[in-house]
């Protein structure tokens, strides 16, 4: 698991260290470590983001893309044209490790798909 914290323990210029310091103190994300720490806790492998009090998942997507024809010519222009497709967000899966990534992109390469 990795986490990504975020407190006014480092900041060097003054006015923004006094707004962190008020606004972001370095207990309020401790409360989210202690919590990743405790033996209760299941999460693992995961990247948490813990600013403040606010604490979020940051995580690796893949989108379904867009996969030229295997008779047409791949080109520049190609990826261009369908770039909107590579970009699309609904249809998008989260692997897990690359044990489940592997596979499914072998076998969309496979299927043309």
């Amino acid at each position: 698991m990795a986490s990504t914290p975020g407190s006014a323990t480092f900041v060097t210029d003054d006015q923004t260290k006094a707004f962190m310091e008020a606004s972001m103190p370095a207990r309020d994300v401790a409360q989210t470590v202690a919590w990743l720490a405790h033996e209760s806790s299941e999460v693992t492998g995961e990247t948490v983001a813990a600013v403040s009090r606010l604490v979020t998942r940051i995580f690796l997507a893949e989108s379904k893309g867009y996969f030229g024809p295997p008779d047409q010519d791949w080109t520049v222009e190609s990826v261009r044209d369908n770039w909107d497709k590579v970009m699309d967000e609904p249809e998008f899966t989260i692997p897990t490790d690359m044990a489940d990534f592997g596979p499914k992109i072998f076998q969309r390469l496979v299927t043309h798909q």
